[in-house]
């Protein structure tokens, strides 16, 4: 993958993310991010919850079938045929950046599907990282975070 990816997170997802994360704390917290890809750009719409029941100080992990569920109902109440699952975001209650583990993961994850993948890690107070793969492969992508609208059908 080449380093021209774009993100683009409309305005509510760090609000969300940030209130979710202020929840947990100061427990690791998680979940999916939904959105849609078109020419080279990724837009993530939500952010939703994935609840960890067994999360820790230094761990969350996204367990596949409560991930599913609850994927299947953000996207039935959305009810919009662009969006669709396009990565994870989990929060790190200590300013640090994606460790070896999630940066492996991710890339990992991205085999299994034909557009990038997606991973926002959250510290607070105000402290968003952003990694994008694809085939495996990881980088840095271009991030820009404006009101985002979906056009009706």
């Amino acid at each position: 993958m080449n380093n021209e990816l774009t993100v683009t997170f409309a305005a509510n997802v760090a609000t969300t993310v940030k209130a979710i994360t202020t929840a947990a704390l100061p427990r690791e917290t998680g979940g999916l991010l939904v959105g849609w890809w078109d020419l080279g750009t990724v837009f993530i719409k939500d952010a939703v919850e994935v609840v960890d029941p067994e999360a820790t100080s230094v761990g969350w992990s996204r367990h596949q079938e409560t991930a599913q569920r609850i994927l299947d109902q953000t996207l039935e109440q959305i009810a919009h045929p662009w969006l669709g699952y396009v990565g994870d975001w989990h929060s790190h209650p200590k300013p640090c950046p994606p460790s070896d583990t999630d940066l492996r993961t991710l890339a990992q994850s991205s085999l299994q599907f034909t557009n990038p993948l997606i991973l926002l890690v959250h510290a607070p107070p105000d402290t968003f990282e952003v990694r994008a793969a694809h085939t495996g492969q990881s980088c840095s992508p271009y991030v820009q975070y404006r009101t985002l609208q979906i056009m009706a059908d």
